[in-house]
Formats: structure tokens, sequence, C-alpha cells
């Protein structure tokens, strides 16, 4: 393996390291223990007065918002046999001009 980055006191960065795929296997059952810990402890606590968190229904935010093309289709039927008349023109050789 090859460090990427480390904290201070640890293998230096850009360093190789062997390490045993048992070592390692064991490294992400206890990362996976811990993380399930985590999520059961926030689990047990969110009815202690954890606040919830927001909502999963999206609110409608008016900047930003574009109105409807009402003319998209046409816009796009338009693009396509622009393209497709260039794409000809290059085929036969011509130029676009």
């Amino acid at each position: 393996m090859v460090v990427e980055s480390s904290k201070p006191g640890d293998c230096p960065a850009d360093s190789s390291i062997t390490i045993e795929l048992a070592a390692l296997q064991e490294m992400h059952n206890q990362l996976r223990e811990q993380i399930d810990s985590g999520l059961k402890m926030l689990a047990e606590n969110q009815a202690k007065g954890l606040e919830s968190g927001p909502s999963a229904t999206p609110r409608q935010v008016v900047e930003g918002t574009a109105d409807q093309a009402t003319d998209a289709v046409a816009q796009l039927e338009a693009q396509q046999n622009a393209a497709a008349t260039l794409e000809a023109q290059v085929r036969q050789g011509g130029s676009a001009n």
C-alpha cells in the first residue's frame, strides 16, 4: 500500500507499506463496529431530546427558478436539424460556411 496522507507521528505520506490482508480486514471490521455502535447510540438517544433532521419534503425557491420554455421542443428539433445538416456537409467534404 502507499500512504496518501498521515497525521504527525504516523507513517509519512508517499511511503510504501506492507500489510497483511487479515490485518486490513480486521481494521475494516473494527470501523464497521464503530459505525454500527454510533448509529445504534444515535437511534437510542433520538427519543431523549436529540433534534430530528430536516424535513425530507423539498421547498420551492423562487430565486434561480427559470420559466418553462414553451418552445423547447421546437428549439431542440431545430438544433438537431442543424446538427444533421452540418454532419452531412462534413461527410461530403464540404465546409459549413
